[in-house]
């Protein structure tokens, strides 16, 4: 499975010859690595946006699913808007999943507020390597409920406080998720959000050092 962090939340995955986007917020964005160009040129499958605040790329899911014909999913509210604008969607709600093929795609809950419904993460695994990605959330006991239906190689979680868990959390987390390995994503792309790198190093490896990686 191939993993590239796309800047803030935005992530690429590869896995089960599927192509998925995850919170692919691009224009606009002041630590995006690459432009709507190259995520165009990706093809995606699947997109999936974990909840509708502006920095995890809703309009931006909903103008790659019209341009690509990737589906896009989401919450049902959510994917309802999305419909209305012109995307293809796969509407889902909290516990539900989606498969393709080896390929299985399980929401989940997350800690945080929104507009359009309820903020989610997303499970993507293939059958053998499981990732998870947190979305925006604070720390929750939610956390169990994944580990005890994946045996995660990596969790992606949201480091910047404020708005979500801060990195001093990872700590927590990490004991509540049971992942082989853990990114820290969803900081210092706004000042609300700047982070002590150097102190955040102690708990979590940070996405802007891992543009790329193989699990």
């Amino acid at each position: 499975m191939k993993i590239q962090f796309l800047g803030h939340s935005a992530v690429y995955v590869e896995a089960s010859d599927r192509r998925i986007l995850i919170d692919p917020w691009i224009r606009g964005n002041p630590v995006a690595k690459v432009d709507m160009n190259y995520i165009l040129s990706i093809q995606p499958n699947y997109i999936l946006v974990t909840h509708g605040h502006f920095d995890h790329g809703l309009e931006d899911a909903i103008d790659i699913s019209k341009r690509t014909g990737a589906k896009l999913v989401g919450y049902v509210e959510m994917m309802q808007y999305a419909t209305q604008k012109g995307a293809t969607t796969i509407p889902m709600n909290i516990g539900g999943y989606i498969q393709d093929s080896n390929l299985r795609i399980h929401m989940f809950q997350s800690h945080h507020t929104c507009p359009y419904g309820t903020a989610t993460s997303f499970v993507v695994s293939d059958g053998n390597i499981s990732i998870f990605h947190a979305g925006d959330t604070g720390l929750t006991m939610d956390f169990q409920l994944i580990s005890r239906k994946y045996s995660l190689n990596l969790a992606i979680l949201p480091i910047g406080g404020r708005f979500t868990m801060r990195y001093d959390d990872v700590d927590i987390a990490k004991d509540l998720l049971g992942a082989k390995r853990y990114i820290g994503i969803h900081y210092n792309t706004f000042p609300l959000i700047k982070i002590d790198t150097e102190e955040a190093r102690q708990y979590i490896e940070l996405y802007d050092e891992k543009e790329e990686i193989s699990i």
